[in-house]
């Protein structure tokens, strides 16, 4: 009784810590995506000569690919 009670615990415990990693790999790669999209955007602006909307969509593209790192 005890053992099964004990290897209960332990199936939650898995299954939390694995929610909570699912969590953590979702927001870093949804980060990851939309600092690649103004990347981009960046990039298409570059190639249109529009150099002030380079620079603004530069900004939050670098971000968005530094900030997985804290997640």
């Amino acid at each position: 009784m005890l053992r099964l009670s004990a290897k209960r615990a332990f199936i939650n415990i898995e299954k939390l810590e694995r929610a909570k990693n699912t969590k953590a790999m979702a927001l870093a790669l949804g980060a990851g995506i939309v600092g690649t999209v103004f990347m981009a955007g960046a990039t298409f602006a570059y190639l249109a000569a529009m150099t002030p909307l380079c620079v603004v969509l530069t900004i939050p593209g670098f971000i968005g690919w530094g900030l997985p790192y804290f997640l």
